[in-house]
């Protein structure tokens, strides 16, 4: 019968801590080499695999180093069964003199490891102990006992806890732990009667090694191994390593390793061992490695930051808290309404994205569509000045000079001081019927001559012209403003709106009635008592114009005094204080001078 049952290891996928002497995606297997007292055995890295005769040893000075695995700390884990101890072999080299983790261990072998705990298979006193804690165990509770012979051991993805009993040829779960003295097995009946070695799962299949049949059998439904199904045939097969990038690999006595993926062997190391009685494994999963394994986002096998992969396994993209290439800022997340947006540049006003100290964000910079260029809500009356407004007084309350539509009244909210005063007037407000409203007035007569300069140049430069209509009480009550460019066409005809009349003074003619719904304005130089200035403005809803505002008339209703003044940009100022009311109902208005 083939022996070799001091060759255990158990092969673990687990995420070590960062150490200098080994890293992701190495690949460590345990050599007896001559045995005790010669302190010759070692752990080989057999990452890639190839032929290793006369390659470097990762750690030497071990008796009979036996199963390996990556624990607490991120330490790597060996037992060493004629010493009875466990040795810490992070740091590789001599460890011929170094301190062990755990002592007073009867023949260790297999291990189960993961980051909190360790648990050793006790061949010589068919126990399972848990030797997290370290330190002297020869007194410790065992976790499991009463069993013949323990060699492997193997914690399932499903968490259950299974150990091989060499000699019965049996496999025992001892997930409860407890005392398993003739306890019924999980799998029994190997086909030789006994060599049950190693465990591992793979593909969602637990398989053993069954060292004396050089079988690899399938148990994971339990029951009779000697009919349970044949993974593949491995000559001296003894232990296993589930290893990324190559498969399943196999420690064979034969001092190889072979991968059996599909169940066939495949040359994958020589040149390590003896083996005949070792063959510990342990892949060193973890960033780095790669392979993308269950706690990472990805693996790309190399340190550099930016190349969508972390360093830390985690998957390169805005709101990581790195600024990469491409990126404006990136501020450890992707939420907007900060200095950065769920985007990683950086917060703008029309991004699309309300940020910090923005009212509104349309993701445009275009005004006039109820957010303006600086984020702002567009919204008459707020007291910030925005596009399309020409003037925000905080209020939407007219006759203040800001209109209630945040447009600059033509007119003051006092009269002005100092206007020439017409000896002859006329002032007519006919609001009685709604879409035909009418406005017309005449001042003629003035006190003072009329300088062409003093009714400005319209022709060729934008001036304002206001027409305001005060109470008895110089209460602003009505207004129009004139503000045509220079060289505006009007009318259907687009003539030229303004007409020189050379010294005489100018005219303006719209038919279309667009401005304050003036349709003519006539300013006329002279003398004292010669100038003369007209206003004919009205609505017609049948032709859609609407621009004359109302609401005069009902606000000289019984009025017995008014004041209508004209006042040019940049010029004079014209008067007419109405002393005579002809009539004053709430709905027309008619005022005379003298």
């Amino acid at each position: 019968m083939k022996t070799g049952i001091l060759g255990l290891a158990a092969a673990l996928l687990l995420a070590p801590a960062a150490h200098a002497q080994f890293l992701p995606g190495d690949l460590f297997l345990s050599e007896q080499n001559s045995g005790p007292p010669n302190d010759d055995g070692t752990v080989i890295n057999i990452a890639g695999g190839g032929d290793f005769t006369g390659a470097p040893r990762f750690a030497t000075g071990m008796d009979t180093p036996q199963a390996l695995c990556i624990g607490p700390n991120g330490d790597l884990y060996v037992t060493e069964l004629s010493d009875g101890t466990i040795l810490v072999i992070t740091g590789g080299g001599d460890v011929s003199a170094a301190t062990p983790y755990a002592t007073g261990l009867t023949g260790p072998m297999g291990l189960s490891c993961s980051a909190s705990e360790i648990l050793v298979v006790e061949f010589g006193s068919g126990e399972v102990t848990d030797a997290t804690a370290g330190g002297d165990l020869s007194s410790a509770t065992p976790f499991a006992e009463g069993l013949t012979d323990p060699v492997g051991i193997l914690r399932a993805a499903n968490g259950a806890l299974y150990v091989t009993e060499n000699s019965v040829g049996e496999i025992t779960d001892i997930s409860s732990g407890g005392d398993f003295t003739g306890a019924a097995a999980f799998a029994n009946n190997a086909p030789s009667g006994s060599g049950l070695m190693g465990m591992t799962e793979w593909n969602g299949a637990l398989l053993v090694a069954d060292l004396n049949d050089d079988l690899v059998i399938d148990f994971t439904a339990g029951g009779d191994l000697s009919a349970a199904p044949v993974f593949a045939n491995v000559s001296g097969v003894e232990q296993f390593a589930p290893v990324p990038g190559f498969g399943l690999l196999a420690v064979s006595t034969n001092e190889v390793v072979v991968e059996i993926s599909t169940g066939a062997e495949v040359a994958f190391a020589e040149g390590v061992g003896p083996i005949d009685s070792s063959g510990g494994i342990v892949y060193i999963a973890g960033c780095g490695d790669g392979f993308v394994g269950p706690d990472e986002e990805c693996d790309d096998a190399n340190t550099i930051e930016t190349d969508g992969c972390r360093n830390d396994c985690s998957a390169q993209g805005c709101g990581d808290g790195i600024l990469d290439p491409g990126e404006e800022c990136d501020d450890g997340n992707t939420v907007g309404g900060d200095t950065c947006t769920p985007m990683c540049l950086l917060a703008s006003c029309g991004d699309g994205v309300l940020d910090m100290g923005e009212e509104c964000d349309d993701g445009n910079t275009t005004p006039l569509d109820g957010c303006d260029s600086g984020c702002l809500i567009e919204e008459c009356g707020n007291g910030v000045l925005q596009e399309g407004e020409e003037c925000d007084d905080g209020n939407t309350v007219g006759g203040d000079g800001c209109t209630a539509t945040c447009e600059t009244e033509a007119c003051p909210a006092q009269p002005l001081m100092g206007c020439a005063v017409a000896l002859k007037a006329n002032l007519t407000v006919d609001e009685k019927k709604a879409g035909k409203e009418k406005f017309k007035a005449t001042l003629s007569k003035l006190d003072t001559g009329v300088a062409l300069a003093e009714l400005g140049d319209p022709v060729n430069v934008a001036t304002t012209y206001a027409v305001c209509v005060y109470d008895g009480s110089d209460v602003l009550v009505g207004e129009l403003g004139l503000d045509a460019d220079a060289g505006q066409l009007c009318g259907s005809k687009q003539k030229p709106c303004w007409k020189s009349k050379k010294s005489k003074g100018f005219d303006y003619k719209d038919q279309d009635a667009a401005d304050s719904g003036v349709k003519k304005l006539a300013l006329k130089t002279g003398a004292v008592g010669k100038g003369k200035l007209q206003v004919d403005a009205g609505n017609k809803e049948k032709k859609n114009q609407s621009s004359l505002p109302t609401g005069t008339a009902p606000a000289l209703n019984g009025a017995t005094s008014a004041l209508l003044q004209i006042s040019v940009d940049g010029g004079a100022c014209f008067e007419a204080p109405f002393a005579t009311i002809k009539k004053a109902d709430g709905v027309q208005f008619k005022a005379k001078l003298p």
